[in-house]
């Protein structure tokens, strides 16, 4: 619906639609505007230049929080951006004291909005839960049948094959001697086997044993978690075993278990699609292994035997990158650095006017193609008999699809010829961000992974990797670092 209502307003409006920023099923208010890809598209583009105005459905689209609210208002304010809303319920942004003042009144209502909204449908869903109307994603064994037409309370089934493998499963496990769970998933399965109705059932494992004797819908009680509240309601019918069973399989469940440590830390490789094997030029693979009962990170390429330990390499970058941007920044540096600014900003200007020019031209053939339909259809209506040879063989439509296809890869040239602009104009200042950071890289290995993994690609073009050294090309026109990494045979 969005899409569309951007799409009529750029037509009434007569707005081209250049590029489409687009983070599907993307909260704004559980995520950064870092964590929503497109989002910081845009805003990479618009601080690069590229973008001249934006179409959004309504404010809270662009951000849920106040502070990012703001964030975004300031940016579009420094580049200049005509913000346009193509819902009718939304007033103009305005770039002024007063404006700044009515975005940040605006801004807090999205932010208490965003979390009402969330609120209140985690509200409904507890009290139709604690009713009786609403049970959730049922557990193996149920299913939901119609709801009661007088009260609206929903009925759960016990689905009767099902049972029958809930009851066996807690039988086997309250009257047999296991020493293992593994023992317990083999004889589940022998089971699941000779029973035909069970045959596109999925193989019983650890963690799916565990859930099913830990749940306590199969003694009569369903249990619920909301936040960081459980509720429990009972439900009739449901019951399948005794809870004195439950509480004995329970028991002997918690004897037979594995108990292994829990890692909620997702492993994040910072330098992933920026490391590359250097004979195949295909990215490293990254790999987590064990070397003497401890977990190791890597990046590798089995077919060419590189492999590379994870935190070894992420922080020999940062040693590098401080010798660079040192070697860089020196005065001694300065003129070598102005001249080949100078030159890479005279080429692709020149780049840029020639892309420029490809551009335009692909607009006019666009609008002959178009124009050309467009008599046509007008011919066809005032005089029915005349359709041309290219009407009877949609070739005006095609002509149109193929022209518009070629114009939009050009425009992806020229948008890419002027990030690349836009990153050696501001390569210095950027460096001496860079540096403020490099200065104490303790500090900077204390980020969060997600800042770290952003600062990476931010400095480095490309890492390739060989047996023994790796080469790092940095987002630089004239130097690339070679080094030795030591610790290859050992890994």
């Amino acid at each position: 619906m969005q899409q569309i209502k951007a799409f009529e307003y750029s037509v009434k409006h007569q707005l081209a639609i250049d590029e489409e920023y687009i983070d599907k099923d993307t909260s704004a208010r559980k995520n950064t505007l870092m964590q929503r890809l497109n989002m910081r598209r845009l805003i990479n583009d618009i601080e690069a230049g590229i973008v001249g105005s934006i179409i959004v459905y309504k404010r809270d689209r662009l951000a849920r929080k106040l502070k990012e609210h703001m964030q975004l208002y300031h940016l579009f304010q420094k580049h200049g951006i005509e913000v346009h809303f193509s819902s009718d319920s939304e007033v103009k942004m305005y770039y002024s004291p007063i404006g700044e003042y009515v975005e940040a009144i605006l801004g807090s209502i999205c932010e208490n909005e965003g979390s009402l909204i969330a609120q209140r449908i985690q509200e409904t869903k507890i009290a139709k839960f604690l009713s009786g109307k609403y049970a959730g994603n049922l557990p193996y064994g149920y299913e939901c049948g119609d709801p009661d037409p007088e009260d609206g309370k929903v009925t759960i089934l016990s689905i009767p094959h099902k049972k029958a493998m809930v009851k066996a499963i807690f039988s086997m496990l309250v009257n047999k001697k296991y020493e293992s769970i593994k023992e317990l998933c083999d004889d589940v399965n022998q089971i699941q086997k000779t029973k035909t109705q069970d045959q596109d059932d999925k193989p019983w494992d650890q963690s799916r044993i565990i859930k099913l004797i830990s749940n306590p819908i199969y003694y009569g009680l369903r249990v619920m978690k909301f936040g960081n509240e459980t509720y429990k309601k009972a439900y009739k019918n449901t019951k399948i075993i005794e809870k004195e069973e439950w509480d004995v399989a329970n028991e002997k469940l918690n004897q037979i278990i594995v108990k292994r440590e829990s890692n909620t830390e997702k492993v994040r490789f910072l330098l992933e699609n920026i490391l590359y094997c250097y004979q195949c030029q295909k990215p490293l693979i990254t790999k987590t292994r064990m070397k003497q009962y401890k977990p190791y990170n890597v990046y590798e390429c089995k077919e060419h035997d590189v492999c590379v330990e994870a935190s070894y390499i992420e922080e020999g970058i940062l040693k590098h990158a401080k010798q660079f941007f040192n070697r860089l920044l020196d005065t001694n540096f300065d003129k070598l650095y102005e001249r080949s600014k100078y030159q890479n900003i005279q080429r692709i200007q020149k780049l840029i006017r020639n892309q420029e020019k490809t551009v335009e031209n692909y607009e006019k053939k666009v609008g002959k193609s178009v124009d050309a339909w467009l008599s046509c259809q007008k011919r066809i209506r005032e005089y029915e008999s005349n359709v041309c040879e290219k009407c009877k063989n949609d070739q005006h439509k095609q002509e149109i699809k193929e022209t518009n296809e070629a114009l939009k890869k050009e425009k992806k040239k020229l948008k890419h010829l002027k990030l690349r602009l836009h990153e050696i104009r501001n390569f210095r200042e950027k460096a001496e961000e860079w540096m403020s950071h490099l200065e104490c890289p303790a500090d900077l290995l204390l980020l969060e992974k997600e800042h770290r993994a952003h600062f990476y690609r931010e400095m480095i073009h490309c890492i390739h990797v060989d047996t023994w050294e790796y080469h790092i090309a940095f987002k630089h026109p004239f130097i690339l670092i070679q080094e030795v990494h030591q610790e290859s045979e050992q890994i």
